[in-house]
Parts: C-alpha cells; structure tokens; sequence
C-alpha cells in the first residue's frame, strides 16, 4: 500500500498517532512504514519533521527522535506500535506543502488487530471536547485502545 502525501500546508498538524495494524477488507497485518520526503526547496525553519514518541501504557510517552524531512531522505519504522506524527505544525508559506511518498509493507499474517489509525491529543488539545469528539470518531477510541493495551508491544526505532 501507500500514496503520496502532499496535503500538509501552513499550520498543518499531524498529532501522534498509531497505524492501523490490520488491512481493513484484507486482513493482512501492516509491518513497515517507509517515507521518503519529496520537497527540494524545504527549509528546516518551516518544521514538518517526523516524531517518533516512546511507547507507554496508556498511549504514546515522551519524543524520543525527530527527523527533519530533507528531501529524498527516507525514513524506516516498524509499524505496530510505533507512534508518529508532526511534531509541531507547519510554518511554510502559503502555496508550499510538506510532501512524502508513503509506502506500507503488508504480510499475509492475521492478527486481527487495529483496522483504522489512533490519534492522541497534543499537551495543548487535551481539554479540547472537538478534538477529542473527533478523535474518537476517527477512530473508534474504546475499542483501538482496548486492543493497544491487550497487545502492547515494544517500540522500535
């Protein structure tokens, strides 16, 4: 699987998040994540790097890595449990995006784990009741958590 993600503009967020674990009509469980930044001009001032967080019990633990997303660098991480996202919003100019070719690896192993992504709130989202609707929303929170918590696994960087 995969695609090319060119949608993060000025002020963009990506808030840290798990992947889904299992394909949603295949079933096979999604192993690898593999991005490789598209933009020649990006400045580091403009932020859009990658965050890795350290995993804990009740959801993602402190920022353990960023990485700036120069362009053509690629980034490997394994995919379940491993939280990710922005770890700021974006200060590009109006007319540029944060751009990266996204590819997943999947196996044909059935695990039957987490079909849809599980966002947390940011330190300043936390009290925030239309973020959190969204979240949930998004992603069946009860459920993701319960099956994150009942296959918590070592992060890998």
């Amino acid at each position: 699987g995969g695609g090319l993600h060119a949608h993060i503009g000025p002020h963009g967020r990506l808030n840290p998040h798990l992947d889904y674990e299992s394909h949603p009509k295949l079933g096979w469980t999604r192993k690898l994540n593999i991005l490789v930044y598209l933009n020649e001009a990006w400045q580091d001032a403009w932020g859009g790097h990658l965050g890795l967080w350290e995993q804990s019990e009740l959801g993602h633990g402190s920022l353990a890595v960023q990485v700036s997303p120069r362009f053509n660098r690629a980034i490997v991480f394994e995919t379940p449990g491993s939280w990710h996202g922005l770890t700021g919003s974006i200060a590009c100019p109006q007319g540029q995006a944060r751009q990266s070719m996204a590819v997943y690896y999947l196996t044909e192993d059935y695990l039957h784990a987490r079909p849809k992504a599980l966002f947390a709130p940011t330190p300043d989202q936390e009290g925030d009741a239309e973020v959190l609707s969204l979240i949930q929303r998004r992603a069946s929170v009860s459920t993701a958590q319960a099956t994150y918590r009942a296959n918590i696994k070592p992060a890998h960087l």
